[in-house]
This record gives C-alpha cells, sequence and structure tokens, in this order.
C-alpha cells in the first residue's frame, strides 16, 4: 500500500512539473475601442487560484506599466498614447506554485477623435521645455505632464481630465544638469511613473524615481552619453529596459532594466551615423514579437532633404540582430522626427 502511494505521490509530482496539472493561464480584459490620450483599465486573471507576483501589460511591445496580483488579479490603469489598432497583452512573471505565461493578444482601436476641447492652451509650464512625457504621476487616474529643459528640475503639470492642467509642481534633482529628453515608465514597479532624464551637462542618464504625487525622489546614474531614449522590454523579462541613442559613437547602449530600479551595464549596438538629431523609436516591425530599434539619419551627412530609415531586428534577449536601411525622399522637408503607428488599421 505503501509502495502504491508512493507510486502515485510521484506521478502526480511529475503531471505538475510537466505542465499537465497546475498550468498557468492570464488572460486579459481590456475596451475594445478607446480615445486618443484617454484613460483605459486593463485587468489581467491569473488561474489557478492562489498566484502572487506581478503582471507586466504591453501596447505591442512597448510596456504600459507593471501591477502586482491580488485576489488572482492584476489591474492598471493605462494612458492610450498610439493611434489606430493596438495589440494589448499581459505577462504574468509566475511564482513558487505558478508558471510565467502570457495572455492573447487583446486588439483595442485607438481613434484619434479629440479627447477633449482643444480651446485653452497649455499652461504656462514656467520653463524652457526641451521635451515632455505623458503618465499619471499623481494616481488620479488622468493624464499629467511632465517637462523638461535647460535646468536641474523637472516640472509636473497635473491633468485635470478635461485637457487642462493645474499649476506645475517642481521637483529639484541634484547636480548641475540640463535636461535635454525624458521619458517615463514604472522601472522599479512600485506602481509610480518614473523619469529617466538626459543629463546633456554632465553627459549621462539619469534615473529618478516617482513618489506617485507628482514629485520625483532621489535616483541612480547610468554611465555613457546622454541622448534621445526609448522604453521596451528587449530581453523578454517583463522588466522596463532603456536604450540611448549615442551619437558621439554611432551606437545605442541598451540598459537592461531587472524591476527594481536597477540595470545592467550597457549593451553597445552599432546603429548608424549622423545622428545628432535623430529620433530613436522602438517597435516590432516585422512581427515575431521582439523590439527591434529604429531611426532616421540624414543620406548626406553634408545636408540635402533625403534621408535614410534604419532599422536593426531585436533578437528578444536584449541584443539585435541584421540591420536594414533604406531612403525617405521628403521633397523639400528636411524631416527629422517619426512616429509608429497602424495607419490603415490591419493590426501592423
Amino acid at each position: 500500500m505503501r509502495l502504491f502511494q508512493s507510486a502515485l505521490y510521484f506521478l502526480a509530482l511529475m503531471l505538475i512539473v510537466s505542465g499537465v496539472l497546475g498550468a498557468t493561464t492570464v488572460s486579459l480584459s481590456a475596451p475594445s475601442a478607446a480615445t486618443f490620450g484617454s484613460t483605459i483599465i486593463l485587468t489581467a486573471t491569473v488561474a489557478p487560484s492562489g498566484a502572487t507576483g506581478k503582471v507586466t501589460f504591453y501596447d505591442g511591445v512597448s510596456i504600459l506599466g507593471t501591477a502586482p496580483v491580488f485576489a488572482d488579479h492584476a489591474t492598471l490603469t493605462a494612458t492610450m498614447a498610439g493611434s489606430g489598432s493596438r495589440s494589448l497583452s499581459a505577462r504574468y512573471s509566475g511564482d513558487s506554485s505558478h508558471s510565467g505565461a502570457i495572455s492573447s493578444p487583446s486588439i483595442v482601436v485607438v481613434n484619434t477623435t479629440k479627447a477633449f476641447a482643444l480651446a485653452e492652451s497649455i499652461k504656462d509650464m514656467q520653463t524652457n521645455i526641451g521635451d515632455v512625457a505623458v503618465g499619471d504621476f499623481n494616481g488620479d487616474h488622468k493624464p499629467d505632464l511632465v517637462a523638461v529643459g535647460s535646468a536641474n528640475f523637472v516640472q509636473f503639470a497635473p491633468g485635470n481630465g478635461d485637457g487642462t492642467f493645474g499649476s506645475p509642481i517642481r521637483s529639484i534633482i541634484a547636480g548641475d544638469s540640463a535636461y535635454a529628453y525624458v521619458v517615463a515608465v514604472d522601472f522599479d514597479e512600485d506602481g509610480n511613473p518614473d523619469l529617466a532624464l538626459s543629463d546633456a551637462i554632465a553627459d549621462r542618464i539619469q534615473i529618478v524615481f516617482g513618489h506617485g504625487d507628482g514629485t520625483f525622489g532621489v535616483g541612480i546614474n547610468l554611465s555613457g552619453p546622454h541622448g534621445r531614449m526609448v522604453v521596451a522590454d528587449f530581453n523578454g523579462d517583463s522588466h522596463a529596459d532603456l536604450a540611448v541613442l549615442h551619437s558621439s559613437t554611432n551606437t545605442v547602449g541598451v540598459f537592461l532594466g531587472n524591476g527594481h530600479g536597477a540595470f545592467a551595464a550597457a549593451i553597445e549596438v552599432p546603429f548608424a551615423p549622423n545622428t545628432t538629431f535623430s529620433p530613436l523609436l522602438a517597435g516590432d516591425l516585422n512581427g515575431d514579437g521582439k523590439p527591434d530599434l529604429i531611426t532616421m539619419v540624414p543620406a548626406n551627412p553634408l545636408g540635402g532633404f533625403v534621408r535614410n530609415i534604419v532599422w536593426i531586428q531585436g533578437n528578444g534577449d536584449g541584443t539585435f540582430g541584421t540591420g536594414f536601411s533604406f531612403p525617405f525622399n521628403g521633397g523639400y522637408t528636411p524631416y527629422d522626427q517619426m512616429a509608429l503607428g497602424d495607419l490603415n488599421g490591419n493590426s501592423k
């Protein structure tokens, strides 16, 4: 009898290990439509019950945010900053008794009908604006703005939810700095958006952590040249990573995040020359579920209107493979900015 019980226990254990029993699934609940610039509520459900850990929500390969699992659910309020058909998904990180899992995609059609009347000008941010980022920085489920410029502070303007904004709140960042660019994402996964700041004076990247009330505290510095930045999950571990365009070395520095606000040393990826004023984007251009990097550079470094679109394919592990370059003739307009979006509604 004891031998029979031992055999049953061993069989059950093998079934669990092999995934036949206790297979973890995650499903995503999202609205089918949204308005550009509005906020939506995303809910991921993890089964079987009793799961702990975190769920990371994605818009394509871009991270929308991370939320803890409570009572088998994780909920995130996300701002829809892209237009067209958006493929949203949720990735559960797993715990000691639940394996990781990825949901099926949910398509949300984001229309570009303005979410609010534009009768009022944007409030004076009380600084020379170099760059802005959008996020819910004070936890009221309304899109806010942060602006950076030619000084060592960031300005936060709380959104009223109708296209207007409250008085700016200033957060002083220690050091003699001037910030050229900013991106916002929850790097330490505490539910509050953080900022990556491109420091033009010290030639570095600063990460400052959000308090959830519109202010930001002490952060960390990432070594390497400053430049334009983009956030994505480049190695598929459900944590936000940061790519920085290094125009002085014709490379992109990819900093892999660990979900606790720390980063590994940069992986330098050969990219493209003449990127001093170039944009940097991340997106899945070849449909393999892995984020790629895209920029646009002058075809002729001496001048002219023709630009080259440069695209390098992501391998999904933080490294990058084959690169492609193709010309884009903007006529008599020297284009230096780009955006990615589903312009024809085919989910690509």
